[in-house]
């Protein structure tokens, strides 16, 4: 992960995807502890955005997907965390153009080292032979 550093920042990525099993996942997180945190992930032909809130997972939004190749975006204007994909270079979609990002505050969800942007691939607690491949990862602060 990258800390964030800027009120209005971008993050970008692309993953390539090789499941083995139903529980592989991979994606983009904007992440303040286990507890707190947004993520958008790959995972069984769609792509799910989560808020994770005092440790209880919301679905935020769906979307199919049936590319291996995809790429990820976070835009941040403030408070307001932009989750977009692509199957496609620049071809974004929008899961959610404006997250609430006030789980994110150390006064909300408490702790002391401020937002990460990360990247990760998980087969969640199960033994898997399939992986996660991210070609690039960039973070760009962007003019308020």
């Amino acid at each position: 992960g990258r800390r964030q550093q800027h009120m209005c920042f971008c993050v970008r990525t692309v993953l390539e995807f090789f499941p083995n099993s139903s529980r592989d996942c991979g994606g983009i997180t904007a992440f303040l502890n286990e507890r707190f945190h947004l993520r958008a992930e790959l995972s069984n032909g769609m792509i799910t955005l989560y808020r994770r809130g005092n440790g209880i997972d919301t679905i935020l939004a769906k979307q199919k997907c049936t590319a291996s190749h995809v790429w990820f975006k976070i835009e941040t204007r403030f408070q307001k965390y932009g989750f977009f994909f692509a199957e496609s270079p620049e071809a974004w979609q929008a899961l959610d153009p404006a997250v609430d990002g006030t789980i994110l505050c150390s006064e909300s969800a408490g702790g002391f080292t401020g937002v990460f942007l990360g990247i990760y691939a998980s087969s969640n607690g199960v033994e898997s032979r399939g992986y996660t491949d991210f070609d690039w990862f960039e973070y760009l602060g962007l003019e308020e």
